[in-house]
């Protein structure tokens, strides 16, 4: 099973400095409440290469990004914990074992 991508590990890195101050006069691209208010155009725009304005981002980065957008937006990934495959027992004193 996948690992759903966030914002903080996966979507953040993919925007760099220039992509940030270049779009701080509509949204902060490094802030997850910005991004995924706009998710939807930032995604169109970066589909059809509009974004960011140096150059198209390679297929892969789109994708991530898509799964991201489309996935909830999450600000972090979802981490399954496990559970203990053993509990350990607890030896109360008085009590036989």
């Amino acid at each position: 099973m996948t690992t759903p991508p966030g914002f903080e590990a996966d979507i953040k890195p993919l925007f760099r400095q220039r992509d940030r101050s270049a779009m701080l006069f509509m949204f902060d691209l490094w802030d997850h409440a910005d991004v995924a208010a706009n998710a939807a155009d930032i995604l169109a725009a970066i589909e059809g290469g509009d974004m960011p304005c140096d150059g198209a981002w390679p297929p892969e980065r789109v994708e991530l990004f898509r799964q991201w957008a489309q996935g909830g937006a999450q600000p972090l990934r979802s981490v399954r914990r496990r559970r203990p495959a053993c509990r350990r027992r607890t030896r109360v004193p008085g009590r036989p074992s």
